[in-house]
């Protein structure tokens, strides 16, 4: 433990977390020992990157960006049936239609004859979708359970938002994660936008060739939010934060506030 602590004190991401416990109101001693023991071990690995041999292509998943319909629509092309919220394992892969690599592994290993996508969306609007769906209501929450957080579902959005601010990509779940840091952008083929979802999910059905109804996929998936628009959550200093924080995806796909 006392070295653990020493590292976190001694690295750069000190200065974050002494931001973090200011702006969210957290005890100082719980923030300092919450992060300071998750310091060493990243919580999430882009570990989820779908190689199809059958239809040559590689997916590499961006959470809150489309992500459950995709792989739906993989599951759809192995079983001739559409698969709700589907999880990728042997058992839902009798015929070996894929496989998972790791970032790495896909960088690695010479894949130039695959068609590689992804799905991106835009940061403000990601986030407030990460807020609305794990932490509104809940007790727990996968996106912050290495922190211990107290009265999470009390969590106001400000809270949020600040908290995800003085958190590091290296020590983020991937729903708060920067989208580029979970793929190489200049190593996709089609990178399809959340806001151009049912379009964009077409093109990718027609490149990879997938057996799927796809009238019916991008009939029925047309991305709707279950929350006000995104953009009634922020104040003028929350947008920053988060400007800042994700601004690299800002950068990268040309995103920005209310576009």
């Amino acid at each position: 433990m006392k070295k653990n602590l020493y590292k976190f004190f001694v690295s750069s991401h000190w200065q974050r977390c002494k931001r973090l416990i200011f702006r969210t109101g957290l005890d100082q001693f719980s923030a300092m020992r919450n992060i300071a023991f998750s310091y060493p071990t990243p919580e999430y690995v882009n570990d989820n990157i779908i190689l199809c041999e059958p239809y040559r292509f590689m997916y590499y998943p961006v959470f809150k960006a489309g992500n459950t319909t995709i792989r739906g629509l993989i599951m759809e092309a192995e079983h001739g049936v559409y698969i709700e919220d589907c999880v990728f394992h042997m058992d839902t892969n009798p015929h070996n239609l894929f496989t998972i690599l790791t970032l790495q592994e896909s960088l690695s290993i010479d894949y130039d004859d695959y068609f590689r996508f992804t799905f991106v969306r835009n940061p403000w609007d990601r986030l407030v979708s990460c807020y609305s769906n794990k932490i509104v209501g809940r007790k727990d929450s996968s996106v912050l359970w290495n922190y211990n957080y107290a009265n999470l579902d009390q969590m106001s959005f400000e809270k949020f938002v600040r908290f995800v601010y003085g958190l590091p990509d290296q020590y983020a779940d991937g729903h708060i994660k920067s989208q580029t840091d979970m793929f190489d952008p200049s190593k996709m083929d089609f990178i399809g936008r959340f806001e151009n979802f049912s379009e964009d999910l077409a093109c990718v059905i027609d490149r990879c060739g997938l057996k799927v109804d796809k009238d019916r996929i991008c009939a029925t998936k047309r991305m709707k939010s279950d929350h006000k628009p995104y953009t009634e959550y922020y104040t003028e200093k929350t947008k920053q934060l988060i400007e800042q924080r994700y601004q690299a995806d800002v950068l990268a796909f040309n995103y920005r506030f209310g576009g």
